[in-house]
């Protein structure tokens, strides 16, 4: 029995598509580029990478000489503030006052 149409056509559409799919291939790869011009691409790519990394070990360096800084005490400068240890020596000063008016009171009431 001779073969039906549609057997032909499925048969040669399956052809068509793996002759394609090869073609395909085969211009990629002739179309690839040349390991000259990867190499220039590589190149250029590490001098980028390795100005980032400079420009980060700088900060880091800054930030390493900006935190390393210390007062007359030794202690970190950025550790402690003179505006906290001001406010501390206010908020004593005041904590004392209270404590006077408190005995005050406390004596006051207990003449009464």
């Amino acid at each position: 029995m001779a073969p039906s149409v549609t057997e032909v056509g499925v048969g040669a559409a399956v052809a068509i598509y793996i002759i394609k799919t090869v073609f395909d291939f085969v211009l990629k790869m002739v179309n690839k580029p040349k390991a000259s011009a990867k190499m220039a691409d590589n190149t250029n790519a590490h001098t980028v990478i390795n100005d980032k990394l400079a420009k980060i070990a700088a900060q880091v360096h800054d930030l390493h000489e900006w935190h390393n800084v210390k007062d007359n005490d030794h202690v970190f400068s950025w550790y402690i503030r003179d505006s906290l240890t001001k406010t501390i020596e206010e908020l004593n000063t005041n904590v004392e006052r209270l404590a006077a008016a408190a005995l005050t009171l406390t004596s006051e009431r207990k003449k009464r």
